[in-house]
C-alpha cells in the first residue's frame, strides 16, 4: 500500500467487512507494518489507523526473507545452517555411502528448492551447501575430504543417465527454476493466473534461454506476441525480418495481435522491404482457430517443460551405465559399479598416482599390474569367480 492515510482507512475498513461477513475477524495487534518509504508524520497517522505494529525490513514471511534491496548474508546463511543441521555428521562414519547418497538427495530435494524458487542463491550460499553435502557424502563427518573424493562433484552431480549420480546441481537447478516462472506465465493450460502481468526480475540469461527453448502454436492467437514470441514455424519476427523489426516501436512490440499495420511502404527502407514481403510469404497462410495456442518446449518430444534437463545437454550421455542401475543390487553394490566404472577403486595404480606407497604386482595373480580392469575382468582369479 501507498503511505496514505485514506488508503489506510480503506483496507482497515475492508479488514471489517471481512470479519463482519464471515466471523473471522483480524487481529490487527498481531499483524505488522515494514515502511519502505513515507514521511514520519504519515507513518504514525499509519500506524494510529491501522492499530498494528512496526517491524523494519528485511522481515520473514512465509517463511522467506522479504527487503526492497539485496537479501543480507545473515538471513541466507540461516538456510545453509539448516542444511547443514539435516546433515547427521555425528553418525555419518556409521551409514553405508548409500545410505549418504539417499539422505543428501532427499535433503536437498526438500531443503533449498522453496527459497531458489522465490529469491535464488547466491554463489557463496549454493558452495557452502555443496561443500557440506561433499564432506557427508565422501567422509561421512563434517571434515575434510579432501583425501577421500574419488569423483569431483560436478559429476556426481549429473543425471544419471550422463554418468552421475543424480544429485541435485543447485546453480543449474537455480536456472531451471527462473526459466520456470517464466513458462507459468505464459502456459495457456494452466489458465490466467493473477501474478501473470507483475514484471519478473530475471537474469539476461535466463531470458534468453527461455526465448530459445519455446515456441508457439497458434490458435486464437490471444496470448501470442506478434513480435517477440516464436510463433513462425519455430522462429519469431526477429528472426525472420530484423530490419522490419528495428522499425517497431518497443512500446508495442509486447502487445499480442499487433501487427505492422501502421508501417507503410513509402517508409520502408530497401533491406526493411524485402524483409517486410517475406514475413508475408510466412504468414499469409496462417488463420486463427476456436482453440486456445500453445506453448511447447522445444527440446522435449512431448513438448513439455523441462528445463533441468536442458542444462545437462553439454554432458556425454552415457548409455552403458544403465544396466548398473537397473541390475537387481543393493544400492551399495551399484555405488560401488559405479566407482568401478569411473576407474576410481583404490587399487594400486590409483594409490601411486597420489603419491601413496603400493606394490604395482597384483597380490592375486602376481603376473601384472593391479589396476581396476584387471583386478575385476583381466585376473586369472577374477575368471574363476565369474565362471
Amino acid at each position: 500500500m501507498d503511505p496514505d492515510v485514506r488508503e489506510a482507512r480503506a483496507i482497515r475498513a475492508l479488514l471489517e467487512l471481512f470479519g463482519d461477513a464471515t466471523g473471522l475477524s483480524i487481529n490487527l495487534g498481531k499483524c505488522s507494518l515494514s515502511p519502505i518509504s513515507g514521511k514520519e508524520p504519515d507513518l504514525a497517522n499509519i500506524i494510529n489507523i491501522l492499530g498494528c505494529q512496526v517491524v523494519e525490513l528485511p522481515i520473514n514471511y512465509l517463511g522467506l526473507p522479504l527487503h526492497h534491496g539485496a537479501i543480507p548474508r545473515k538471513y541466507v546463511q540461516s538456510l545453509v545452517d539448516k542444511v547443514a543441521a539435516r546433515l547427521p555428521t555425528w553418525r555419518g562414519s556409521l551409514m553405508a555411502r548409500s545410505g549418504r547418497l539417499v539422505w543428501i538427495k532427499s535433503m536437498m530435494t526438500a531443503v533449498p528448492i522453496y527459497t531458489m524458487m522465490a529469491n535464488g542463491l547466491p554463489t557463496w550460499a549454493r558452495d557452502d551447501i555443496e561443500a557440506c553435502c561433499r564432506r557427508f557424502f565422501w567422509a561421512g563427518a563434517d571434515a575434510s575430504s579432501r583425501s577421500m573424493c574419488a569423483v569431483a562433484w560436478p559429476v556426481v552431480a549429473r543425471p544419471l543417465e550422463f554418468g552421475g549420480l543424480g544429485v541435485l546441481d543447485l546453480r543449474l537447478m537455480c536456472l531451471a527454476l527462473q526459466v520456470r516462472w517464466l513458462w507459468l506465465r505464459r502456459c495457456p493450460e494452466d489458465g490466467d493466473r493473477t501474478w501473470a502481468g507483475l514484471p519478473l526480475k530475471v537474469a539476461p540469461e535466463v531470458h534468453c534461454l527461455f526465448q530459445a527453448s519455446v515456441t508457439f502454436v497458434v490458435g486464437d492467437g490471444r496470448r501470442t506476441l506478434f513480435w517477440t514470441d516464436s510463433w513462425i514455424n519455430g522462429k519469431s519476427v526477429e528472426d525472420v525480418a530484423p530490419a522490419l523489426l528495428g522499425m517497431v516501436s518497443k512500446r508495442i512490440r509486447p502487445s499480442p495481435r499487433r501487427c505492422p499495420m501502421g508501417v507503410g511502404s513509402g517508409s520502408l527502407g530497401g533491406g526493411a522491404h524485402g524483409s517486410s514481403d517475406q514475413l508475408w510469404d510466412l504468414i499469409r497462410d496462417v488463420s486463427l482457430s476456436q482453440s486456445q495456442d500453445r506453448l511447447l518446449w522445444r527440446w522435449s518430444p512431448n513438448g513439455q517443460f523441462n528445463a533441468y534437463r536442458l542444462l545437462h545437454e553439454g554432458s556425454i550421455h552415457r548409455p552403458e551405465i544403465a544396466i548398473v542401475w537397473k541390475t537387481w543390487a543393493p544400492l551399495r553394490v551399484k555405488l560401488f559399479l559405479w566407482l568401478a566404472w569411473q576407474r576410481r577403486i583404490w587399487t594400486a595404480d590409483q594409490r601411486r598416482r597420489h603419491g601413496l606407497e603400493a606394490r604395482a604386482a597384483c597380490y592375486l595373480c602376481n603376473s601384472a599390474d593391479e589396476t581396476c580392469d584387471h583386478l575385476l575382468i583381466e585376473c586369472s582369479f577374477t575368471h574363476q569367480v565369474w565362471d
